[in-house]
């Protein structure tokens, strides 16, 4: 599925750009405004290839956060680092503090490249006995990393983290084949506009 969807996001550009080049011959118009008319006049037909490179980024989301998550779980101490799907991630200790209906542990894990702060949390509740945890997360388009901060024992933090591949892919595809789908249907409403106009012309 993978390969049939990259081939016709290749071939579909190749023929968009094609069909530029042709247009701007005959119309001679600058190539950027001739892809453009190109793409609104045919909704149709251009939303419904928004949608499939929508699910094509989707799939790729999907196969990147699924194969190529990892996972690792172990104790640490302040100033230890670890090594974790292509990322080095320092963890700088812990400060306790209270909010105004929770007192809080926040560790603070510093992501080496990039310099990209980390701040998970162990809340407890006053009327709860046993804490809570907040997953601390940092986000970029290419990976999603979260960091949990467990129990202590020994001086030592537990600390399990995850380094997620593409994540924001499933969003970002999920969008444009919304955008898509969206774009396509306006073709319909542009048909339909000029009946309309001409019912309440003859009225």
């Amino acid at each position: 599925v993978y390969k049939r969807q990259v081939l016709g996001l290749v071939v579909l550009s190749a023929e968009l750009y094609r069909m530029a080049v042709a247009r701007r011959k005959q119309s001679q118009e600058a190539l950027p405004a001739a892809m453009g008319r190109l793409l609104t006049r045919n909704r149709r037909y251009w939303g419904g290839m928004m949608s499939h490179l929508g699910i094509l980024v989707m799939v790729i989301g999907l196969a990147g956060s699924g194969l190529f998550r990892s996972e690792l779980s172990v104790s640490m101490a302040e100033g230890e680092v670890i090594e974790l799907g292509g990322e080095r991630i320092r963890f700088d200790g812990v400060s306790q503090f209270r909010k105004e209906n929770y007192d809080t542990i926040q560790g603070k894990f510093v992501i080496l490249d990039g310099n990209h702060e980390v701040l998970p949390e162990r809340r407890k509740y006053p009327r709860q006995e046993a804490p809570t945890t907040e997953t601390g997360i940092h986000s970029t388009s290419f990976r999603d990393v979260y960091v949990v901060l467990s129990e202590f024992a020994n001086d030592r933090w537990v600390v399990t983290a995850y380094v997620n591949p593409l994540v924001q892919w499933v969003w970002y595809g999920g969008l444009l084949a919304m955008a898509g789908a969206l774009y396509s249907l306006s073709s319909r409403l542009q048909r339909k506009k000029p009946t309309v106009d001409k019912e309440v012309a003859h009225a």
